[in-house]
C-alpha cells in the first residue's frame, strides 16, 4: 500500500519531523520553518545591533537568506536580460537585485515594480556602454540591497553618492535619467 501524506492523502515523498509529506505540503513547512527562522534571526541581529550602542565591540550578525521565489500562484521578480548589450552580466548581481526588488516588494509593490522597469530598460538601452550598464546595475543592486535593510543597518550616505554617481553615468541616455529620476527620490529615502 503506498504511503499517503498526513496532510492531505496526496502520495508522500519524504518524511519531515516524523510525518510522511507529499511534495507540497513538504513545501509549505519548509517555507514555515524558514519564515521562523528569519524572524528570529533578524529578532537577534536587532539585538545585537542594541548591545552594539553599549558595548566597546561589534556584535556578530545573522546573515539572512533570501526567499525563495515559486513560479506558481505566487509572485515571481525577476529582471530580465533579453536583447541587451551589457555583454557578460554578473549574474550574481542580477540575482542579487532580484531578491532586493522581491523583498522590497512586500512592503512597496509599486516603488519595487518602478525599480524593476527601470533595471530592465537599463539592460535593453541602446546608448550606454556595456560597462557603463554593468556598473549602472551594480550600483543599483547595492542601492537596492541597503534600502532592505533594517533601518539601523542601512547607509544613506552611500546611498546618496551612489545615486548621484548613477545620474552621470544615465547623462548619455536621456529617457533612463527621466526614469531614474522618478525613482531617486525613493532611492534615497
Amino acid at each position: 500500500m503506498p504511503k499517503t501524506c498526513s496532510q492531505c492523502g496526496k502520495p508522500a515523498i519524504f518524511e519531515m519531523q516524523g510525518h510522511l509529506l507529499c511534495l507540497d505540503c513538504g513545501e509549505r513547512l519548509e517555507r514555515i520553518q524558514m519564515g521562523e527562522f528569519m524572524r528570529t534571526a533578524a529578532a537577534h541581529n536587532q539585538l545585537a545591533a542594541s548591545l552594539e550602542n553599549q558595548l566597546p565591540f561589534r556584535v556578530p550578525r545573522i546573515n539572512i537568506p533570501s526567499q525563495a521565489h515559486n513560479i506558481g500562484s505566487t509572485t515571481f521578480n525577476s529582471v530580465k536580460i533579453d536583447r541587451s548589450t551589457v555583454g557578460n552580466v554578473n549574474t550574481g548581481t542580477i540575482r542579487q537585485l532580484g531578491d532586493s526588488i522581491a523583498t522590497i516588494g512586500q512592503t512597496n509593490t509599486e516603488f519595487s515594480s518602478k525599480v524593476q522597469s527601470f533595471a530592465n530598460e537599463l539592460l535593453v538601452d541602446q546608448t550606454l556602454s556595456a560597462e557603463s550598464k554593468q556598473e549602472a546595475i551594480e550600483i543599483l543592486a547595492t542601492i537596492t540591497d541597503d534600502i532592505k535593510q533594517e533601518k539601523i543597518n542601512q547607509r544613506p550616505r552611500q546611498r546618496r553618492s551612489l545615486i548621484e554617481r548613477m545620474k552621470s553615468i544615465l547623462e548619455p541616455a536621456a529617457n533612463l535619467a527621466t526614469i531614474f529620476a522618478t525613482i531617486a527620490t525613493q532611492l534615497q529615502a
